[in-house]
């Protein structure tokens, strides 16, 4: 039972202690998830104001669009699979691209969906200044992703454009474009880079899909045969996502007026950077860590 759990055990509405970034060690089989983090996601939702003559403008919220499937459904309504992508990649050389298709498997429209990647490098050590991550909008433009990097060693990114999302139509696939380049101070490391899918409804959210794995390698610059340096093609490694935590149907990511206020009335994510905003329709959500029965790497 996997839909709609927002993005497994750990999405909570409540007030969080903020602690600073440390370093951890590889994560024991299994292990509990122990903190929280999130990410800085989703414009707010714009408001409508409604104005008759002679009275005075009142701000009222757009509503909610249509669920993507059911909250009974036992599985996500919308298939997600990352394609393509290098095996490996060299610091400071060209983007390798790939591809991440969202499949709509019900009978109706999902729109508002967005995209949002999680990566996890072997030795925790990878930062978000040296990643250059980049997704396609619904018109086939390219868009720098903000990056941040949890508490819990997980950089995220999600295609903040501003725009409505991706609109998937019933039984129809839509493909989005993303392209990855490591700066030339990274080490060699091996990479796990996965995908949620979530559809923005008002002030709330619904987790409708999740990826495979995409496991890379990053090698020393002076390495041979290696990929993402545009001049040779890859197809990289592909594992079922790990899992992380049970899920309920029915569960979604909710938003609460005292908690996006707590978020929206400071600079949380300049504050430290082991935390982000994730922001969806105005709330703050936040988004627990996810534990990785092995080592998210060790296989590639």
């Amino acid at each position: 039972m996997r839909l709609r759990h927002a993005l497994a055990t750990g999405i909570t509405v409540a007030t969080t202690t903020i602690a600073p970034m440390t370093a951890h060690a590889l994560p024991a089989p299994v292990q509990a998830v122990q903190a929280v983090q999130a990410v800085s996601l989703l414009a707010p939702v714009p408001a409508v104001s409604l104005v008759a003559p002679g009275t005075r403008a009142v701000s009222v919220p757009v509503a909610a669009g249509p669920r993507c499937g059911k909250l009974s459904d036992p599985e996500f309504p919308i298939t997600s699979r990352i394609l393509g992508g290098p095996d490996a990649y060299r610091p400071g050389g060209a983007a390798g691209t790939w591809a991440l298709e969202l499949t709509n498997t019900t009978a109706r429209m999902c729109r508002d969906i967005h995209p949002v990647l999680v990566l996890v490098d072997r030795h925790r050590a990878l930062t978000a200044s040296q990643l250059t991550l980049e997704m396609t909008d619904g018109e086939g433009r390219w868009h720098a992703l903000p990056l941040e990097k949890t508490e819990r060693d997980e950089i995220i990114g999600v295609l903040d454009d501003g725009s409505p999302g991706f609109a998937v139509p019933a039984g129809h696939t839509v493909t989005v474009h993303a392209r990855l380049a490591f700066a030339a101070n990274t080490e060699p490391n091996k990479v796990m880079i996965t995908a949620a899918a979530v559809q923005r409804r008002g002030r709330d959210g619904d987790w409708v899909g999740e990826s495979d794995a995409y496991r890379l390698a990053v090698r020393k610059p002076e390495g041979k045969g290696i990929s993402g340096d545009g001049s040779t093609k890859g197809t990289g490694t592909r594992t079922p996502a790990p899992a992380v935590g049970h899920s309920h149907p029915g569960e979604r990511l909710p938003g609460t007026g005292q908690l996006a206020r707590a978020g929206l009335e400071g600079d949380l994510v300049g504050r430290t950077a082991a935390v982000a905003a994730l922001l969806i329709g105005g709330a703050l959500l936040v988004v627990g860590a996810r534990r990785l029965r092995t080592d998210p790497t060790e296989r590639h």
